[in-house]
């Protein structure tokens, strides 16, 4: 089992920490991801990041990370927007699998868009 509570939103480069994840995960293992994704309604202050405010988007990332979302939640009560999921990783990591994003560094949230080919 990997388990993740508020973690990914204290680094700009946390989609780096999600592929690390999937790589070292392997058919069966279990997924506990918990964080915040977006900041805009509290307000960021320094050392956190916006991830998204597209809570699909991140769901589907992590299926495209390998794993089968078995179940999903959030904390009603947080200021911010935030997701949490139970996954099963699915797929052995096949180091085939490119993908492409860009980050805009005049973006004072580090946006991260997936760009598809």
């Amino acid at each position: 089992m990997i388990y993740i509570r508020n973690c990914i939103d204290h680094t700009p480069d946390w989609v780096f920490i999600l592929s690390n994840i999937a790589s070292y995960a392997r058919p069966g293992c279990e997924l506990m991801i918990w964080n915040d994704i977006d900041h805009s309604a509290s307000g960021a202050d320094e050392g956190h990041y916006n991830i998204t405010r597209d809570r699909g988007a991140f769901l589907r990332l992590i299926e495209n990370f390998g794993f089968r979302i078995e179940r999903q939640f959030d904390f009603h009560d947080r200021r911010s927007m935030n997701i949490g999921v139970f996954a099963t990783k699915t797929t052995e990591p096949s180091g085939q699998a490119h993908f492409r994003y860009t980050i805009t560094e005049g973006d004072p949230n580090r946006s991260l868009s997936l760009i598809s080919d």
